[in-house]
């Protein structure tokens, strides 16, 4: 196997890796922009691959680089994948806590939503303004995908909703995560995998009332599971203020 290896001309060998690399970065950045860029995955992305090419040509630090394990961090991919999980981390560990609530996707669960929110609002430093928003924000979301379940399913099955909720700047941030099934919802997010298949619309979010009370409106569909998340601005009252 090894001969067969060594007998590839260089140029085939060079040829072959330029194109797997540029698969890779393509690869690599579709994940970062399909949900959207932002600041951190910005400064995430762009940090690891300077960094990763700076170690691949040796002008990071060469001599110390050349003896940590074996030469490891001579590889720009690695370099640049080993900063890219250490920042993630670090982000992902000073960002708010989220908080989230469960329940049946159902009418009944409004009263559970508005407390919810207007403790969220409360702890975030929110006047009652902004808690209504959200909670308006949520009906809104919470009526149009009733609306969309009953249309998606002919049969009657129960659907559970998770909302989460956290603080991003000035920006209020929920997610909404319906589906079918007594599976943890948490788990089926996290065993949703690969995105390919993932079908993301502009989605006329219950419309009128929704689109004055949210910056921004994203829906996505895997299978039978909607994702929508909405951005929720603070009142202009509220900025002016902590400016």
């Amino acid at each position: 196997m090894l001969a067969v290896i060594l007998a590839i001309p260089g140029p085939v060998a060079a040829a072959y890796i330029g194109v797997l690399l540029m698969m890779l970065f393509v690869v690599g950045m579709k994940v970062t922009v399909q949900d959207g860029i932002d600041y951190r995955k910005g400064l995430v992305a762009g940090a690891a691959f300077w960094i990763g090419v700076g170690f691949q040509n040796g002008w990071i630090f060469p001599e110390y680089a050349s003896k940590f394990a074996g030469g490891l961090l001579e590889n720009g991919m690695t370099a640049g994948g080993l900063v890219a999980i250490l920042m993630t981390l670090f982000v992902e560990l000073t960002e708010p806590r989220r908080r989230r609530i469960e329940m049946v996707l159902d009418l009944s669960a409004l009263p559970k939503i508005k407390t919810f929110l207007g403790e969220f609002a409360s702890r975030s430093n929110w006047d009652a303004a902004m808690a209504d928003r959200l909670v308006g924000t949520a009906e809104e979301t919470l009526l149009t995908l009733l609306k969309h379940g009953q249309s998606q399913s002919a049969e009657k099955q129960e659907r559970r909703l998770l909302l989460m909720a956290h603080k991003e700047g000035g920006q209020a941030v929920l997610e909404f995560v319906a589906a079918t099934g007594e599976e943890n919802l948490q788990d089926r997010i996290a065993l949703l995998g690969e995105r390919a298949d993932a079908e993301t619309n502009e989605w006329d979010v219950s419309l009128r009332l929704l689109r004055h009370l949210a910056s921004s409106v994203r829906h996505q569909q895997y299978h039978d599971t909607d994702i929508v998340t909405v951005h929720v601005d603070a009142p202009e009252s509220m900025q002016s203020a902590q400016v």
